[in-house]
């Protein structure tokens, strides 16, 4: 995901949704992420890998909620499928 100021579309910000592994881009078919009244962004990830509840960076087959923070984009929310079949919330 990548912010640009809208007036010099100068980027803002980046969010690697798998800095350290494979495949977890944003699913989003013929769709592009929601966002909310508050400036939230919110979208899925597919497959590849999940760490992040262990203090990992990688957001696999996640649903995230981002808010913009200055010049970042800022995991604040996700929920990721454990394989035992209970969440993870964040």
């Amino acid at each position: 995901m990548i912010s640009y100021d809208a007036h010099t579309l100068k980027q803002i910000a980046v969010l690697n949704t798998s800095p350290d592994a494979n495949n977890s881009g944003i699913w989003a078919s013929d769709t592009g992420p929601a966002t909310d009244g508050e400036g939230n962004i919110y979208f899925a990830t597919g497959n590849g890998k999940f760490d992040a509840a262990h203090g990992g960076r990688d957001f696999g087959n996640s649903v995230l909620k981002l808010r913009p923070v200055g010049n970042r984009l800022t995991v604040v929310d996700s929920f990721t499928l454990s394989t035992s079949g209970a969440g993870c919330n964040r």
